[in-house]
């Protein structure tokens, strides 16, 4: 950098180029070492630095931009200093060698795809004020272990934690309202997740195919489980569904294989197509008086479903709701709905209906 340059600086042959009036670090590279009074590292400044092994960011750094570490392949530690407000969206993705982060307790938002790809992530420590986990956050850390989320955040977007498959416990703090789509889909060694008591709506395909998760408890403020939440989880033994439970979604728990029991509380108004659909250790179901409808291959390939009650005010059963149910021996219906309920599933199961007052 040349004398005399007012704009631009490479402060004590930090190997940087440094907006002067800003104290933000614009470019950097492998060698840089980022001087303690720099306030902002720049969009890009790192990115693509593949054997950039140290990034010690001091108290007076308060923003870090859009992939600012991109990329930077040789970093294996990160440590956000309490200093720091903002972190861009990609700011540390695919930093494949990075091993723990600690966020500092002023960041709020962990931004979209700031840690995908880290295949090498294991320990992550969230701060007291982070409110909103964004879309692909973690996407693909494949050596996460576990995820203790604050009650401090509020939301958990779209494939935070998509593929994380060595995931094996997610704790979700009272804070969280929504769980989106894909959160959690395909983390396929997730054993415990224990959900936030605020959690109202739980996203489609948010636990899909976490095929090591055995029980799940739905707190009593969720009102949907929306389309293929948790679709092809194997070993899914035991479901406890909210009370305040509205809508069960298409395909909500289809292929649960090893589900031998559910029991769905007086509050579901809506069963949705394929909801329980090859959930083969099904034996007995009670539909309540509050459900209105049931969608077409609701309970299709129950193959040890025997016994059903449906209650009194569903008007509307799907076609091939109990398809492919081969012991299935009796239907419990209202009495005088024999002939609707005949003509809504096509005299598909005429003999198995007794009536009940």
């Amino acid at each position: 950098m040349e004398e005399g340059n007012s704009q631009y600086d490479s402060r004590r042959n930090c190997n940087a180029l440094i907006d002067t009036s800003t104290n933000t670090l614009l470019v950097g590279c492998n060698n840089t070492i980022i001087p303690e009074d720099i306030e902002a590292i720049g969009e890009n400044a790192f990115c693509l630095c593949s054997e950039l092994n140290n990034a010690n960011l001091s108290n007076h750094v308060v923003s870090i931009g859009n992939s600012a570490f991109s990329g930077c392949r040789g970093l294996t530690h990160i440590k956000i200093p309490d200093s720091v407000q903002t972190i861009g969206s990609m700011a540390f993705d695919e930093c494949t060698s990075l091993i723990d982060v600690c966020i500092g307790n002023n960041v709020q938002t962990i931004g979209s795809r700031i840690f995908c790809d880290c295949s090498n992530l294991t320990t992550i420590s969230l701060g007291k004020k982070v409110n909103k986990i964004e879309e692909q956050a973690f996407y693909h850390c494949s050596a996460l272990i576990s995820i203790k989320i604050p009650d401090s955040v509020l939301s958990i977007e779209l494939r935070a934690f998509e593929g994380c498959t060595s995931l094996r416990e997610a704790y979700i703090g009272n804070g969280v309202r929504n769980i989106e789509d894909n959160a959690f889909l395909g983390c396929t060694v997730l054993e415990k997740v224990i959900l936030g008591k605020s959690i109202t709506t739980i996203g489609k395909s948010s636990f899909g195919n976490c095929i090591s998760l055995s029980s799940i408890i739905i707190p009593n403020n969720v009102i949907s489980i929306d389309n293929n939440a948790f679709c092809g989880c194997d070993n899914l033994i035991s479901v406890s569904l909210s009370n305040r439970l509205k809508t069960i979604g298409d395909s909500a728990f289809m292929l649960c294989k090893r589900l031998n029991s559910i029991n769905i509380p007086n509050s579901v108004e809506v069963i949705q197509s394929q909801a329980f659909a090859g959930c083969k250790n099904l034996y007995s179901i009670i539909i309540p008086d509050s459900v209105k409808y049931i969608g077409s291959s609701a309970w299709a390939g129950c193959t040890n479903l025997a016994k059903i009650k449906i209650g009194r005010n569903v008007s509307e059963i799907g076609y091939n709701a109990f398809r492919d149910c081969p012991n299935l021996t009796t239907i419990y219906i209202p009495k005088g709905k024999k002939i609707i309920f005949n003509e809504m599933t096509r005299f598909q199961h005429n003999g198995l209906f007794v009536e009940y007052e």
